[in-house]
């Protein structure tokens, strides 16, 4: 999960990869934890999910410990 600056009128944007495919998983439009936490909630599959790979982003740690069903 990394976000990108995208053009100054649309602003940023996070990219989901598929590190273990190494596959662009999904380009979300926005980096607020809000709209991020939405996102991962209501993805399909994020219970197999074994490992996130994040910079150091406080909203990047908030967002995981929030969403990921992965042991803290």
């Amino acid at each position: 999960m990394d976000e990108n600056f995208f053009t100054r009128r649309k602003g940023f944007t996070t990219t989901f990869v598929d590190v273990k495919n190494h596959n662009l998983f999904e380009v979300k439009l926005g980096r607020s934890e809000s709209s991020l936490r939405h996102y991962l909630k209501g993805l399909r599959g994020r219970g197999n999910m074994q490992v996130m790979v994040m910079d150091l982003s406080e909203t990047h740690r908030s967002v995981a410990r929030h969403t990921s069903p992965m042991p803290r």
